[in-house]
């Protein structure tokens, strides 16, 4: 039904799509519009739900063609648009709210869609966090599992998007059968995107142990969970390990994992203090090694913990064998080795540690980002071989290409979702 209220000296055109009580998607509509507000306004939906958007908002974001390319770029900037714009008219047409501005007369339109999609209430706000919110990676559960052959079917991209949902949604899954062949692992990756982080150790690096390693990790050593190349302004986000060779006489060399951010909502509810401490206290992250054919020298200041304006967790970095000495204030140093000790308990505690042995022909690939990794001392006979290829991919581009997959192939899928993957999105 049309209802009519004088707002500002003009008839508004109030719709009524449907009953709140039976309310369907397609039903889905504007009970009634309050304007009254100099610089908002208000939507009252037929599901109950509320929506105020500032006009200046509004204006700023019209969809026109004038004011966004079809590449989805920006024409015009906010700071292009009057703080305190006018309304003309105001009326809903079909499934969309019409706006007619004052001054110029320049038309805009929105749909339900966009306007439900882009609400600001403090409840949608509290909703889509939820929704971009991923459930913890399970110890006992089954690793995610996806065949070779159909993640690198380029026919068919329902297999890679298999393989990135589990990614995206666990933090880790595991291409089984993979040739032994070196190079099958940035093949995998570039079934995603191009291989990102080369400069300290080319495309591949050959995790094996060797005489004069330039990595810990080209030990034999046991290695704490940790985060690569955390002295990096924007670490690598998926990294793909390839079991090239692991031969059955090589015992222990089981790869570990740990879901940090559940480590991290563990740290808060049982030591705020500390908690607060990893937030504020920045770490130093360090790689100083000139006696390599490619010297390196970096290093990067940041917290360990990074919070969003909802204080939600929303970046971790942790990565005790390339750490640096603190440049904090003298009273910041005991209460952050306190913290640390704290964190460094519940990481390499059991509760969050996923363990398994690699076979030759997996091949691991996580969101390092989210899920730390690490690796059981081994030792092996003179013959005994453990020998993984490894690569990373830029946790943006990943993403991306999910989403892609996502919008493509499973549009209105209710499980396969865009998620937060730790990379400092305040979203």
């Amino acid at each position: 039904m049309t209802a009519w209220t004088q707002h500002r000296g003009f008839a508004t055109n109030e719709f009524v799509a449907a009953d709140a009580s039976d309310v369907t998607t397609e039903a889905l509509g504007i009970r009634s519009m309050d304007i009254q507000a100099r610089d908002y306004i208000t939507l009252n939906w037929t599901d109950a739900r509320v929506s105020r958007f500032h006009l200046h908002h509004l204006r700023a974001w019209c969809l026109c063609p004038t004011c966004q390319h079809e590449t989805g770029q920006r024409l015009v900037n906010s700071s292009d648009i009057p703080l305190n714009p006018e309304i003309e008219d105001i009326f809903v047409k079909g499934s969309t709210l019409n706006i007619v501005w004052a001054g110029d007369g320049h038309k805009s339109t929105f749909a339900w869609s966009w306007l439900r999609d882009n609400c600001y209430s403090t409840a949608a706000l509290d909703q889509r966090a939820s929704g971009l919110t991923t459930t913890a990676l399970a110890p006992r559960a089954p690793i995610p599992t996806s065949d070779y052959s159909r993640v690198m079917d380029a026919t068919d991209d329902e297999g890679l998007l298999e393989l990135l949902h589990q990614v995206v949604e666990n933090g880790l899954a595991v291409v089984a059968n993979t040739p032994s062949e070196p190079g099958q692992v940035k093949k995998i990756a570039e079934r995603i995107a191009p291989v990102s982080h080369s400069f300290l150790y080319g495309d591949i690096f050959d995790v094996i142990a060797e005489q004069n390693p330039v990595n810990i990790a080209y030990t034999t050593h046991h290695l704490k969970h940790h985060l690569d190349l955390a002295y990096y302004e924007s670490p690598p986000g998926l990294q793909f390990l390839h079991a090239l060779r692991f031969d059955e006489s090589v015992q222990g060399g089981e790869s570990t994992f740990v879901d940090v951010f559940a480590a991290a909502a563990e740290l808060r509810r049982l030591h705020p203090t500390h908690f607060e401490t990893l937030c504020r206290v920045p770490a130093t992250f360090k790689k100083h090694h000139l006696h390599r054919s490619n010297p390196a020298v970096m290093e990067f200041q940041r917290p360990h913990i990074q919070l969003n304006h909802r204080n939600e967790v929303i970046a971790v970095h942790w990565s005790p064998p390339f750490e640096g000495p603190l440049k904090v204030p003298f009273d910041d140093v005991q209460p952050y080795y306190e913290a640390y000790k704290a964190f460094h308990d519940i990481v390499e505690g059991s509760k969050y540690k996923v363990e398994f042995k690699l076979k030759q022909g997996d091949t691991v690939v996580f969101n390092q980002r989210r899920v730390l990794h690490g690796r059981n001392h081994f030792t092996a006979d003179s013959d005994g071989v453990r020998h993984l290829q490894g690569t990373y991919v830029n946790i943006d581009d990943a993403l991306c290409r999910f989403n892609a997959l996502r919008l493509r192939l499973a549009p209105d899928s209710s499980t396969i979702k865009n998620r937060r993957v730790a990379n400092g999105n305040f979203a």
